[in-house]
């Protein structure tokens, strides 16, 4: 069977019967499997629970030297997607990101990548002061925050998310009214991320992913300028 019917396959309930098969994948063509792993969830929802179950079976296929090789090659994966996001459809960009998420909550990747990702969306690829973030910015930004924003907001990387709360507040005036969503961010923040306001965050991301999902970063910012769906001002005013 190849990489992309298993992943098709993949659910709760066909998880164990596949995670032998992935592991023969694995033996014969590491690389292969990486690249289509990533691909493939580059092509699903954000809610899609796929994301997570994915997330699962890297975690349990980097038991050993080339599993390990395999998560490297994924997270690289993912990393050079985001560098070029702008040229990417947004619902791609976000899928991304919430796989990236999803893989920190395994402790797939460290805090300084997840740190180095929110630096990127707050600060742009190559880092500038000058730099606004745009529509897109602020909706990934928002969404990997909400889920795991409470693990970095630790020592010793406490600092650091200090750092990016800092940057929001500095931006969140500048970027129209899509800083809604960092109002709220910078609110959950201060309540410790309170679990029902980052749910809330988090589905107000989704709604702004999904009315925009086929549409470019650069497309998206031009039709809105910098401007979000009225899904995210609900969502802050309900709070």
């Amino acid at each position: 069977m190849t990489v992309n019917a298993l992943l098709l396959s993949l659910s709760s309930r066909t998880y164990d019967l596949c995670v032998p098969e992935f592991r023969e994948l694995k033996s014969t063509d590491e690389p292969l499997l990486s690249s289509e792993i990533h691909r493939y969830v580059l092509t699903l929802s954000v809610i899609n629970p796929q994301i997570s179950l994915i997330a699962e079976l890297v975690s349990e296929l980097s038991s050993d030297e080339k599993g390990r090789k395999l998560r490297k090659e994924i997270i690289h994966c993912c990393q050079a997607h985001l560098q070029s996001c702008s040229r990417k459809f947004f619902r791609c960009c976000a899928a991304n990101v919430v796989f990236i998420a999803e893989l920190f909550k395994r402790e797939l990747l460290s805090e300084r990548v997840a740190l180095g990702i929110a630096h990127r969306l707050l600060f742009g690829y190559p880092a500038s002061a000058a730099y606004l973030p745009t529509y897109k910015d602020v909706v990934l930004l928002s969404a990997l925050l909400a889920s795991v924003g409470f693990a970095l907001d630790l020592p010793p990387t406490e600092m650091h998310m200090s750092q990016l709360i800092a940057r929001v507040r500095e931006v969140k005036a500048k970027v129209g009214p899509c800083g809604s969503l960092l109002d709220l961010l910078c609110w959950c923040r201060s309540r410790k991320w309170d679990t029902k306001l980052a749910q809330q965050i988090t589905q107000a991301a989704h709604r702004c992913v999904a009315e925009f999902s086929l549409l470019p970063d650069c497309v998206v910012d031009q039709q809105l300028n910098i401007s979000p769906p009225a899904a995210t001002a609900e969502a802050a005013a309900t709070t």
